[in-house]
C-alpha cells in the first residue's frame, strides 16, 4: 500500500468536486423530468412511483 498525504498536491481535486455535483444533479433532473413527460404520456403508475424515488428532490 502506498501512503497517502494531506498536501497541496491533492488540492486540485477537491477544486472539481462542485461541478461534479452540479453536473450530477442536472443529469438527475433531466432523467426525472424525462420520466415525468412519459409518465404523463402512458398513466404507468409504476413509473411514477420510480420518479418520485428517484428525482433529485431535498
Amino acid at each position: 500500500m502506498t501512503p497517502h498525504s494531506h498536501d497541496a498536491a491533492a488540492e486540485p481535486i477537491a477544486h472539481w468536486r462542485p461541478a461534479a455535483v452540479a453536473i450530477s444533479f442536472a443529469v438527475l433532473t433531466v432523467t426525472a423530468l424525462g420520466q415525468v413527460a412519459i409518465f404523463m404520456m402512458s398513466g404507468s403508475v409504476a413509473l411514477l412511483g420510480d420518479t418520485c424515488t428517484t428525482s433529485p428532490m431535498p
